[in-house]
């Protein structure tokens, strides 16, 4: 196995596209240490790219892709949603290792951190051919181009709550949902309900979620917001939980949720 570290964005997406083996990202290495993860022929450290780093205004929340879990789980600033799936995250030894770029790029079959940043309607910055894009990270997952620089939170105040389900405190989450929009003239908008867990991929519940949009959220049916949500949800047996256990799970985390929103807006 050959190991690189490289100085600069250009020279680590150049050691990536290599012809010839499987080239590698190392941001935090807890996925890349997984007993089921494939085997690298080349390894490229991010360590010396200065991606390690905070942003935080009342108006966007920048976090650098080398930021540590365990450093969001210790923030004061940032949005509770996101320091509550930090500290969620596995145990402190891992948080210390594992980055927020990591649990966005690993495509891993859980994530304690996705939901939410997909709730908050995050972006990524990534490099890929030569130069800095952007993308809503819902469309960036779609096909996980690039190397992953940054994530965006545009509307930090976006009203944001998750809810998760596992075995040990330092085991992988089951079920991860979180719920994320806003309150403008009394009415939800741009709701986005996700769940980690259920498949093998962080899913997007979009009939649920329009059935949100422009409702009052003292008038959102329980029955009917559930109706949508198994409908859409495609959950798969696997040594977790079985899939029934697994739609539980997600109606009991919705309308746990739902009904802590409704104590708010009294």
């Amino acid at each position: 196995m050959e190991y690189f570290a490289p100085l600069t964005l250009r020279e680590a997406e150049n050691l990536k596209n290599k012809a010839g083996g499987s080239n590698v990202y190392l941001a935090g290495g807890t996925i890349l240490n997984w007993k089921k993860s494939p085997k690298a022929d080349c390894v490229i450290d991010l360590k010396n790219l200065k991606l390690d780093y905070m942003k935080i205004s009342d108006s966007r929340i920048t976090l650098g892709a080398m930021t540590a879990i365990q450093d969001i789980a210790e923030s004061k600033k940032l949005p509770g949603a996101l320091v509550t799936a930090a500290r969620n995250f596995s145990s402190k030894n891992i948080r210390n290792m594992a980055t927020i770029g990591g649990s966005a790029a690993g495509k891993f079959f859980v994530s304690d951190m996705l939901p939410v940043l997909l709730s908050f309607k995050a972006r990524t910055e990534f490099f890929i051919n030569g130069r800095k894009r952007r993308l809503l990270l819902e469309e960036w997952l779609k096909s996980g181009q690039g190397l992953i620089c940054s994530l965006i939170i545009d509307r930090p105040g976006r009203l944001v709550k998750v809810r998760q389900e596992r075995i040990s405190a330092i085991d992988f989450p089951m079920i991860v949902t979180a719920i994320g929009f806003e309150i403008i003239n009394a009415r939800i908008k741009d709701p986005v309900i996700a769940v980690s867990g259920a498949s093998a991929k962080t899913e997007i519940l979009r009939s649920a979620a329009k059935y949100l949009e422009n409702s009052s959220i003292e008038n959102v049916s329980h029955g009917k917001l559930n109706r949508l949500v198994q409908k859409e949800i495609e959950p798969v047996d696997n040594i977790k939980a079985p899939a029934g256990v697994k739609r539980r799970f997600i109606e009991s985390h919705i309308k746990a949720m739902i009904d802590e929103y409704k104590e708010v807006e009294k």
